[in-house]
C-alpha cells in the first residue's frame, strides 16, 4: 500500500485507517504525525514513521525482520508513565510505530521554557516517575532497556505527569550497519554506550536518568561538561547533600559504582520524597505553562 492524500480534503491516510492530521515532528531519521482514526476522527494517535535503507530485496527482508522482532517486544506495555504502542506496518519503504498520543510538552521544552533549576521536590517527582517506568521496564522477561533517555523523549502532561515516548526506537531502526553503532544521545548516554559494539542495559539506562536529573538540578546541559558530570552542589546549592549523591552515584561513569537497579534508585528518591512532605508545585506550575495561550498545542 502507499500513503494516499486526498488534494481536496487535504487528508493523508496511511493503511486506508489513520489520518495524518499534522506533522508533529521532523528529524533525520525519522518523522513523527499526529493522526485520529479516519471513521471517527475522534480517538488520536502518535505515528513515528522510520526511514529505512536498503540496497536489495534481502536487505529489505532483514531490516523488516529486524523491525518487528524489535517491536513485537513493546506491545504488551502497559503502564502509567510509558506510551502505549498499538499498531505497526510497514509501507511504501517507510516502517510506522502507532502510539498513543499524549497531550503535553516535552521536558526540554519546558526547561527551554524554564531557563533555570527546577526545584528538588519537582526534580525528586520527575525522578521517582522516571525510575518507575525503567523499573518496570527493567523486570520484564526479558528486560527491555530504553536505550536513549533524554528530556525530548519525556512528556509532561497537563496535569503534572510524565510519559516517556519512543523508547529509542527511531534511532535504533535507523541503524542499518555494524560500522555505525547505536549510540544514544550525546551527554545522556554514558561511555559504554558508544563505540562499536556499544552496551545497553539497566546501567546505561539509570546513567541516562541521573543525566536529566543533573540537567533539572543545574539548568546545564550534560554535554557542556567534558569528562564526569561534577557535583550538583557546585553550580546549585540549593540542593540537598543527598540528592546531589544520588544523581552523583547514578551517573559514575564506572559501571559498578552505579545503582544496581531502577528498583534501587526508585527506593532512595522515594525515601526522599518522604522526608520532605511540603507540597510540589509541579502540577501547578506545568499546568500554568502548558495552558498558556502562546504555548498551546
Amino acid at each position: 500500500m502507499k500513503i494516499t492524500k486526498n488534494l481536496d480534503r487535504k487528508i493523508w491516510v496511511l493503511q486506508g485507517y489513520y489520518q495524518i492530521v499534522k506533522v508533529l515532528e521532523e528529524l533525520d531519521y525519522s518523522s513523527v504525525y499526529l493522526a485520529t482514526d479516519l471513521e471517527t476522527g475522534i480517538e488520536e494517535y502518535a505515528i513515528k514513521e522510520v526511514n529505512i535503507e536498503y540496497d536489495t530485496r534481502e536487505g529489505l527482508r532483514k531490516a523488516l525482520r529486524f523491525f518487528e522482532k524489535m517491536i513485537v517486544g513493546y506491545m504488551d506495555i502497559y503502564y502509567p508513565y510509558l506510551a502505549n504502542i498499538k499498531d505497526f506496518f510497514f509501507e511504501d519503504g517507510h516502517e510506522y510505530i502507532v502510539m498513543d498520543f499524549v497531550p503535553g510538552r516535552r521536558l526540554q521544552e519546558i526547561i527551554d521554557i524554564k531557563k533555570e533549576p527546577f526545584g528538588e521536590n519537582d526534580i525528586i517527582d520527575i525522578g521517582i516517575m522516571i525510575a518507575s517506568a525503567l523499573n518496570y521496564l527493567h523486570r520484564k522477561k526479558p528486560p527491555i532497556y530504553f536505550a536513549d533517555l533524554f528530556p525530548s523523549n519525556i512528556i509532561i502532561t497537563p496535569k503534572g505527569a510524565l510519559e516517556l515516548t519512543d523508547y529509542g526506537l527511531g534511532k535504533m531502526l535507523a541503524r542499518r550497519s555494524e560500522d555505525l553503532p547505536y549510540r544514544g544521545t550525546v551527554g545522556y548516554a554514558p561511555p559504554e554506550q558508544s563505540g562499536i559494539q556499544p552496551e545497553i542495559d539497566a546501567q546505561t539506562d539509570l546513567y541516562s536518568l541521573g543525566a536529566v536529573l543533573h540537567q533539572l538540578a543545574t539548568g546545564m546541559v550534560p554535554d557542556s561538561f567534558k569528562g564526569r558530570l561534577p557535583l550538583v552542589r557546585e553550580i546549585n546549592s540549593s540542593i540537598s547533600p543527598e540528592l546531589e549523591m544520588i544523581i552523583y552515584r547514578a551517573t559514575d561513569y564506572e559501571r559498578r559504582k552505579r545503582y544496581k537497579s531502577a528498583e534501587h534508585i526508585l527506593s532512595e528518591l522515594t525515601g526522599r520524597r518522604e522526608e520532605k512532605p511540603q507540597k510540589s508545585q509541579m502540577k501547578l506550575w506545568f499546568s500554568r505553562i502548558l495552558n498558556r495561550r502562546k504555548f498551546k498545542i
